[in-house]
């Protein structure tokens, strides 16, 4: 089993600075969104890494994070991108396997209601690991309201969560730090529950 290691400095700006450069499309993800949603794939049904790590990544999510297919100059910075990425993703998913506290890109500190925050950023993210395959997250009707709650912080603080029966949660500021602040412990208890 390969041992991933954190990104260095020098491979975290260069996603960064390829995910906001004119190679992707405007809806792909930045950096610290990129990290959430790779800790839904990790996190979610197993079904969402139907391929060993070791030998590619998924096209399908790929393309979902890319929001398409990158206009790579290359196939040398295409293999670069696609390894950087294979590696935070695989230290996730031993960070989550070991039971370790994730190592999150950005302090876990809820923006204020109605304003968003590199937090935000993250848990939309997350967020969109879920409409990957939004039936294989819900497939099990007992367990659907547990996701539901687990999932909710990430879904209130990314604001894409705006239902009238929640606003009262995306209105209340120490609520919004509470479900923050909860983020870690609902991950692993996610990961645990898809795995059991």
């Amino acid at each position: 089993m390969t041992i991933y290691q954190p990104l260095t400095k020098q491979q975290t700006l260069q996603i960064t600075q390829f995910l906001d450069s004119d190679m992707v499309a405007e809806g792909s993800l930045d950096f610290i969104a990129m990290h959430g949603y790779l800790t839904g794939i990790a996190t979610g049904p197993e079904s969402l890494l139907d391929k060993e790590l070791d030998k590619e990544l998924d096209t399908d999510w790929l393309t979902f994070l890319f929001d398409g297919n990158p206009d790579y100059q290359s196939e040398s910075q295409q293999l670069d991108i696609e390894e950087i990425i294979k590696q935070q993703l695989g230290l996730i998913q031993r960070e989550l396997y070991l039971g370790e506290d994730l190592d999150f890109p950005c302090p876990l500190n809820a923006s204020s209601p109605g304003s968003t925050n590199s937090l935000s950023d993250w848990c939309f993210g997350f967020i969109e690991a879920i409409g990957i395959d939004e039936d294989a997250w819900f497939s099990e009707p007992d367990l659907i309201d547990t996701i539901a709650e687990l999932i909710l912080p990430a879904g209130i603080l990314s604001d894409q969560f705006v239902e009238p029966e929640l606003q009262h949660l995306n209105e209340d500021k120490q609520a919004r730090q509470e479900m923050a602040d909860s983020l870690i412990e609902n991950i692993q208890n996610l990961y645990l529950l898809y795995r059991e």
